[in-house]
């Protein structure tokens, strides 16, 4: 929805990297919270971790290059490619703990 308010007002804005670092961020915290429930097995892991990275790092530029406004701040795209080979990191992770454990039940 914000995407298209900007195209619709003409924001001098690149849409397309808009889009890129907004897909990118939503696959790092899904990643994050599959990892983290993977290796934990615990619904309140899975939901603190994630809910924790993205408190601590909206808004703060010196917590790294990882953080949620790193369109607005004008860096490079560089920095989400790094971020979406951290959540395929993380989703393989995850995959590969959920897949060797067996389900209890």
């Amino acid at each position: 929805v914000l995407i298209g308010v900007y195209a619709f007002f003409n924001v001098g804005v690149n849409l397309l990297i808009l889009w890129f670092d907004f897909v990118v961020k939503i696959l790092l915290v899904g990643s994050i919270t599959v990892l983290s429930y993977s290796l934990s097995r615990s619904l309140a892991v899975a939901y603190l971790l994630p809910t924790a990275y993205f408190a601590l790092c909206i808004g703060y530029r010196y917590l790294g290059a990882v953080n949620i406004m790193t369109f607005m701040r004008h860096r490079t795209v560089s920095d989400n490619w790094i971020q979406l080979l951290l959540a395929e990191l993380f989703l393989a992770i995850s995959f590969l703990s959920l897949k060797s454990r067996p389900v209890r039940g």
